[in-house]
């Protein structure tokens, strides 16, 4: 990441805050993607991933959308 990030609660309550981040794996080619590792810095508050494969015609969308949140 360029910058630390220090998380915060959602706003409301609560105490999950969702964090969403596009990683491209830097396929050249058709291929199988059967698994990743998530290795958080801090086990004591990120302790889980939820992966979505995004397929390549939705990455600008995706791209866009980040693009309006701060």
């Amino acid at each position: 990441m360029a910058e630390a990030y220090t998380p915060a609660p959602p706003e409301g309550g609560g105490s999950d805050e969702y964090w969403c981040q596009m990683i491209d794996p830097g396929l050249t080619k058709t291929a199988f993607l059967t698994g990743t590792q998530f290795a958080p810095e801090n086990v004591a508050i990120a302790h889980h991933a939820v992966v979505y494969a995004v397929p390549p015609g939705g990455a600008a969308a995706v791209r866009e959308q980040d693009a309006k949140t701060p």
